[in-house]
């Protein structure tokens, strides 16, 4: 069959010999067409070269199948893991995603949720920037219809909205207890934003433990980043390794921190683990292959992608049924990887 430029629908249903209504939703995969028919539609648009216009047919369906993402930064490990099963398992349920990055910033995180939403998108999935502050816009996504879920750092709202976290205060806790356990009585902490609930929690874990175990929580041990860098975490530990009574270990909010922390410390002279113990949060694909291998709290990236994904869709559904939605909290479980930085003890 010859394909023809500007292909309409209406062509298609001349050509299949059915209503123009049939054929929208045989290209919709509308379960009400018979699975028979739906594929000799579709067979016979994609042999006239037909290709289907996304927006218009959302327009008019008031359904994309898109899903928007905005995330702080892409070049995370921790983020792009979650990326990459976002995809898969959107592309599993029949979705596709549009991937945006806020760049940690709140002007540019609403631009990106406002594009979304003039894309006519069916939900958004977000993980908010350092300095977003007004929720309002993604008040007015939901005010729209347009369900919004938010993961790993979630913003206090008066709105309806699922979430998706882990226990930020109990795994930084459990790190900072086992650099205890291996004998380090000197523990600061390289802390992130504590704008953020996520960064306040492990900055109240590392405390808590310290309280616990009778050590003293030193305020000169306490430093605070916002971009939580290579070059925050190498300026950070050598501010430390240069105060009169040193630490003899560090708890790091990130992992990019700890591995500026060991780069730097060695260059310093310190051998890590026996005289610094270093430990992160939230794994970098480095940390089991350098040497000493970086400690570090691992985030269940993965399933926290499919999760999102599957939570917003399932919200999606019910709602273009006109059926009821109870917005869920699920608090993922983290894991310790010991590796060789935080190894006193042996």
């Amino acid at each position: 069959m010859k394909k023809r430029s500007n292909l309409r629908m209406e062509d298609i249903a001349q050509s299949a010999g059915v209503a123009l209504s049939t054929v929208s939703r045989a290209l919709n995969n509308d379960t009400r067409i018979s699975l028979a028919t739906r594929k000799r539609i579709q067979k016979i648009a994609k042999e006239m070269g037909f290709k289907k216009n996304i927006l218009a047919s959302g327009l008019m369906t008031n359904r994309t199948n898109i899903i928007g993402v905005v995330i702080p930064q892409i070049n995370r490990a921790f983020f792009s893991s979650i990326i990459y099963s976002m995809e898969e398992t959107a592309n599993q349920m029949g979705f596709s995603l549009i991937i945006c990055q806020s760049a940690d910033s709140y002007l540019r995180e609403k631009e990106k949720v406002e594009t979304l939403l003039a894309l006519n998108v069916d939900g958004i999935v977000t993980s908010i920037a350092v300095d977003s502050k007004d929720m309002s816009h993604f008040e007015r996504a939901r005010e729209l219809g347009t369900p919004v879920l938010f993961f790993d750092r979630i913003p206090k709202v008066a709105f309806p909205v699922s979430t998706i976290l882990i226990e930020d205060a109990e795994s930084a806790y459990q790190g900072t207890v086992h650099l205890i356990k291996q004998g380090y009585t000197k523990i600061a902490h390289l802390a992130g934003p504590t704008e953020l609930h996520i960064f306040a929690e492990r900055l109240e874990g590392y405390k808590k433990a310290l309280t616990e175990y009778n050590l003293p929580i030193c305020d000169e041990y306490i430093r605070y980043h916002k971009i939580m860098s290579h070059e925050e975490g190498r300026d950070s530990t050598e501010a430390l390794l240069h105060l009169k009574n040193p630490p003899n270990a560090i708890f790091c909010a990130n992992n990019l921190m700890a591995i500026s922390a060991v780069f730097h410390a060695i260059d310093q002279g310190y051998r890590v683990p026996e005289d610094l113990g270093i430990i992160g949060f939230s794994e970098e694909p480095s940390s089991a292959l350098m040497r000493p291998g970086i400690s570090s709290i691992k985030q269940p990236s993965i399933e926290m992608g499919k999760m999102a994904i599957e939570m917003i869709i399932k919200e999606i559904t019910a709602q273009s049924q006109k059926e009821s939605f109870d917005h869920l909290e699920v608090i993922l479980p983290t894991q310790i990887n010991i590796r060789q930085s935080s190894l006193k003890k042996g």
